[in-house]
């Protein structure tokens, strides 16, 4: 009988073991949770003080991409509406469509800089037509986000770069935009948040919306230590009062 006794230990200790890994990870992917929940709670507070400033004025001559991105931006100037181009898989409110941007000309002189107009639903029927994008022909003036980057969505391998006719593009770079359009333009983008009677949508994603999406996550991981715990407990409780039992069986027979 022996034999059993060992099996019964070693069965004890691989469960221990076990419970342990696993209420460890997921108590780190509970904090892990938190601190992307502080970094966006951070980052949204440096985006409003951001906002609030005076921001910069885009000029002829480019400005260093790092130190302007996510700063408040200014700039006048004549869209060029032959070098829209739209970018796939965007949506909103969970139906599909294209973020738009068009380049524009700064009355300052200087290359274009490239706007991130908004947001425009795509044609459900054919995904291969583009949608109709109102464009004014006379001088704007816009206020935004000057951004380094934009999102991107997951690409496997090294995306080819859009022919000159192609309009919908599935994986945007700045430089891949300038080989495109064939002419230098800003190193970033400028994300309007100014309304130009367009119809495009511009309810831009900010970091703080983010924030009780990790709070959240971070609860689910840490009901799921606790309910570990509590099954630890259980369980040992269980092992004890049958050891015991069993203890007392032997010595009464």
């Amino acid at each position: 009988m022996r034999w059993l006794v060992l099996f019964s230990r070693r069965t004890v200790l691989l469960v221990t073991v076990l419970l342990t890994s696993l209420g460890l990870t997921t108590l780190a992917l509970g904090n892990w949770q938190m601190r992307r929940a502080e970094e966006k709670r951070t980052l949204a507070e440096g985006r409003e003080k951001a906002l609030a400033g005076a921001g910069v004025d885009i000029r002829a001559e480019p400005l260093s991409p790092t130190a302007v991105d996510g700063m408040k931006g200014r700039v006048s100037g004549r869209f060029e509406p032959s070098g829209t181009i739209f970018l796939d898989n965007r949506t909103y409110k969970g139906q599909a469509g294209f973020h738009v941007l068009t380049p524009l000309t700064p009355l300052a002189g200087g290359p274009p800089l490239l706007i991130l107009r908004g947001w425009v639903a795509r044609d459900a029927n054919d995904r291969a037509r583009l949608p109709v994008v109102d464009t004014l022909q006379d001088v704007v003036s816009l206020d935004g986000l000057l951004v380094a980057r934009l999102p991107q969505s997951l690409q496997l391998g090294q995306p080819a770069q859009p022919k000159k006719t192609e309009k919908i593009w599935q994986y945007f770079e700045l430089d891949g935009y300038a080989q495109w359009l064939g002419r230098p333009i800003h190193p970033y983008v400028l994300r309007q948040m100014s309304s130009t009677n367009d119809r495009l949508i511009r309810e831009w994603m900010h970091p703080a919306d983010a924030v009780d999406k990790h709070q959240a996550y971070a609860l689910q991981w840490y009901s799921m230590t606790a309910g570990i715990v509590l099954f630890g407990l259980f369980a040992a409780f269980r092992v004890v009062k049958d050891s015991s039992t069993k203890s007392r069986f032997k010595e009464i027979v």
